[in-house]
């Protein structure tokens, strides 16, 4: 049976103690959940959270993307109700004059006005605006999410009242969310088939509900019996990954390593013809979920799990080779008895 969630979010459980007693708190005196910091790399369920969250205060959650400009905010804005929740996700992708914009929602719950008149004219129930023509945004919570806090501006993280960092999830809370999304989808998944997705989402929530999404389009037609760990392992198969979820360019990323001994995150992506934040944060995070990587002063390093995986890795390349020139010496024999 999948453990306790939260609104349909699993794990976490100090996190989400802490985010309750805090919005049970701002409800009984009257305020919106306090605005909200949620830091963890990508695939780690921010969004999920936010949206459990503001399901819990029986709000509505309006979602913007990063990159928004203040009129995409205000825009936003002027459609919220009490208690809502706007949620600015990828928040570093934020440009400064969109970050700045914020600062008056958050202390006064006033914004400059980045719409026209006429969009205001339309709206059945406009903001309020103040003598000095500032619109009045109903009492919300400014929820960011990001993976990369450095692109916030220090004036925007101390303005926020709650900062959380999601943590990496134990096996049980992700076979606990592979359950979930099976009986969502219909697919029976046996404790075999658990115990491997739980390690090839490579410790992410986002990578279980991709794992189980996909292994029920490829085995829709035969979605009535027990998935079993061989089911799993065909799936990943198909998707070019091996048993334990890594892709090819993680692959390539774990015998660049082996053979440059330690290397920096930049001459990794170099190599491997990447931007260096796609390396860093879709290759390189489920490698060190793994223990197979680590950051050390030289650069990247392969751990002594990491160094077995290549070890184990060549063992597999080399019987498949003497399978293959066995086959050949076999086949060879056959055709000079046929002669």
């Amino acid at each position: 049976m999948p453990g306790h969630s939260f609104r349909g979010f699993y794990g976490q459980k100090k996190i989400i103690t802490h985010l309750k007693s805090q919005l049970e708190g701002a409800q009984a005196l009257g305020d919106p959940c306090p605005h909200i910091l949620v830091l963890g790399p990508s695939g780690m369920g921010k969004t999920r959270l936010v949206r459990a969250l503001s399901q819990e205060a029986g709000t509505c959650c309006w979602v913007i993307h990063g990159k928004a400009t203040p009129k995409d905010i205000c825009t936003k804005l002027i459609n919220l109700q009490k208690g809502d929740f706007l949620f600015l996700d990828e928040a570093h992708t934020l440009p400064r004059e969109s970050q700045e914009y914020v600062y008056e929602v958050i202390d006064n719950f006033v914004a400059t006005n980045k719409v026209s008149a006429g969009t205001l004219k339309t709206m059945k129930n406009p903001p309020k605006q103040t003598a000095e023509g500032k619109l009045i945004i109903p009492p919300c919570t400014l929820a960011f999410a990001t993976n990369e806090p450095s692109g916030l501006l220090a004036a925007l993280v101390r303005r926020m009242e709650l900062t959380v960092c999601l943590t990496d999830y134990a096996k049980e809370e992700l076979m606990d969310i592979a359950t979930q999304e099976a009986s969502k989808q219909g697919l029976l998944l046996g404790i075999s088939a658990l115990k491997r997705i739980s390690v090839a989402c490579l410790g992410t929530p986002d990578g279980a509900y991709k794992i189980v999404q996909g292994m029920k389009r490829l085995y829709h037609a035969d979605c009535h019996r027990i998935m079993t760990d061989k089911d799993v392992k065909k799936y990943l198969k198909s998707t070019g990954k091996d048993n334990n979820g890594l892709s090819l360019e993680q692959r390539k990323f774990l015998g660049i390593l082996h053979k440059q001994g330690h290397a920096s995150i930049h001459t990794l992506a170099s190599l491997l013809g990447l931007e260096a934040t796609y390396a860093e944060d879709k290759i390189e995070t489920g490698l060190i979920k793994l223990g197979l990587v680590q950051k050390a002063s030289g650069g990247r390093r392969l751990t002594r799990e990491g160094i077995e995986w290549i070890r184990k890795k060549r063992e597999r390349e080399l019987g498949k080779g003497n399978r293959l020139m066995d086959n050949l010496s076999d086949l060879k024999k056959k055709e000079v008895k046929d002669e």
